[in-house]
């Protein structure tokens, strides 16, 4: 049981890591893929659309620290659920 955890957390905090990672490179001006996403493309469009809740929460405060944090636990509860439907899956195989 607690290897399942320890596995659902590891996998949680590296889905919330990358998400991070990911929307910089989509988003953020300073990415060096920006001036290639300019044009609105259907990955930078998908991205930004399974990632409203951190976007409203940046239209709505202002904080970029607040949505950072909000993208972080958003995909990091994703990476952990993933995680463990996929151990339960194939647990159930062996």
């Amino acid at each position: 049981m607690i290897d399942k955890t320890k596995r659902a957390v590891i996998s949680g905090v590296t889905f919330g890591l990358a998400a991070i990672f990911v929307t910089w490179a989509l988003v953020s001006e300073e990415s060096p893929f920006y001036q290639d996403l300019l044009r609105p493309g259907i990955l930078r469009s998908t991205w930004q659309v399974l990632n409203i809740p951190a976007f409203m929460v940046l239209m709505i405060s202002r904080s970029v620290a607040l949505a950072v944090l909000i993208l972080f636990v958003q995909w990091s509860v994703i990476g952990g659920c993933c995680s463990l439907l996929l151990t339960k899956h194939l647990g159930r195989r062996n």
